[in-house]
C-alpha cells in the first residue's frame, strides 16, 4: 500500500518496497494536522520519485495555512531474496520545505502473509534520536546538528542524513487469509511524530 507521502509504505512511514515500473499515482491523505497531496512516478525498477504538497490545517474544511511542498525519492540498494530483506535508501522533502523533511534506511521482508518493515531514520524520522549517527565516523558534517531551526529555508544536499543521533522505526503488514485484498498495517517510531512541528 501507500504511506500517507503517497509513496510505497506502512501508514506514516516508509518501507523499502517500490511499485511496478511505469507505475503513476495520485493520491490524497491526511493526519492531524497535514493533509497531502501527491503525484508519484515509478521511474525505474529501483527509483521512485513523487511531488507532494503538504500544507497544515485546523480541520479538513480550512483552508492550508502553512504549504510545504517537497521531492520525495526511494532509490532500492538491495532487491529481497528468499533469505535477505529488500534495503531502500529514501526521504521525504529531499529537496523543498524543511517542515516535513527526513531520510532513512529501510528494510522490509515478507514471510508468507506477513511483511516486516524496519529502518532507521534522520530529520523528522530521527526527531528524538536513539543511537549516535552512524554517518559520524565518515565527516564531522554528519555528525552535526541537523539545522532545522528556520523550516521556511528549503532542505537540500547539505541537510540529507546529518544530526547527532538517529531514530529507529518498524511496522507489520498482514495479509488476511480469508480476503487477500484486505490488509493490516501497524507502524511505530522511538521518534516524535513526523507531522509534528
Amino acid at each position: 500500500g501507500l504511506n500517507v507521502f503517497g509513496a510505497p509504505g506502512l501508514l506514516t512511514l516508509p518501507s523499502a518496497r517500490m511499485l511496478e515500473p511505469g507505475t503513476i499515482v495520485f493520491s490524497a491523505a491526511t493526519t492531524d494536522p497535514y493533509l497531502h497531496g501527491t503525484f508519484g512516478i515509478q521511474l525505474a525498477e529501483p527509483l521512485y520519485i513523487g511531488v507532494r504538497q503538504s500544507g497544515q490545517i485546523s480541520s479538513l474544511r480550512s483552508k492550508a495555512d502553512k504549504l510545504a511542498p517537497g521531492i520525495d525519492a526511494r532509490l532500492r540498494l538491495f532487491p529481497e531474496t528468499a533469505y535477505t530483506p529488500e534495503v531502500s535508501l529514501g526521504g521525504v522533502s529531499l529537496l523543498g520545505h524543511k517542515r516535513l523533511a527526513g531520510e532513512y534506511l529501510a528494510f522490509s521482508k515478507r514471510y508468507e502473509r506477513l511483511a516486516v518493515t524496519a529502518g532507521l531514520g534522520w530529520g523528522r524520522f530521527g526527531s528524538r534520536g536513539n543511537i549516535p549517527n552512524p554517518l559520524g565516523f565518515l565527516s564531522d558534517h554528519f555528525d552535526g546538528e541537523r539545522n532545522d531551526d528556520d523550516p521556511e529555508e528549503g532542505n537540500g544536499a547539505d541537510d540529507w542524513f546529518t544530526g547527532e543521533e538517529i531514530g529507529l522505526f518498524g511496522g507489520v503488514e498482514y495479509e488476511l487469509p480469508f480476503a487477500p485484498q484486505l490488509h493490516v498495517l501497524t507502524d511505530c517510531a522511538t521518534s516524535r511524530s513526523i507531522f509534528c512541528r
